[in-house]
């Protein structure tokens, strides 16, 4: 839906920004230079496609597994980095938008079942 906001509540601010800076991600940054091509929306690129297509190879266990994955590796890049928070916060966002993904996933199998 293009047109959902989002309001935070008072007192969850840096959380919103954190929500924000995913979606930025995802739709104009390291996920729209990835998988995004041709404008496709993120339903029909390959996080929402491959999920729905395979669901006992790469449904829900395949999003969950890549949260952990990006969460692990954020660790890893800090100590890497000697502390930089940058590449990091990359990572982390990158699993709150596969976290996302596995929220639609569910969401979208409730008029399935």
């Amino acid at each position: 839906a293009g047109g959902v906001k989002i309001e935070v509540p008072e007192g969850y601010e840096s959380l919103g920004a954190a929500f924000e800076a995913a979606l930025h991600q995802a739709a104009h940054g390291k996920g729209q230079d990835r998988h995004g091509a041709g404008g496709l929306s993120q339903d029909d690129q390959i996080i929402g496609r491959v999920p729905r297509m395979m669901p006992l190879l790469a449904g829900l266990g395949g999003l969950v597994y890549q949260v952990g994955k990006k969460v692990v590796e954020s660790t890893r890049l800090l100590e890497m980095d000697k502390g930089k928070p940058s590449r990091p916060q990359d990572e982390l966002l990158g699993a709150m938008v596969y976290a996302g993904r596995a929220w639609v996933l569910l969401e979208q199998s409730k008029g399935e079942g």
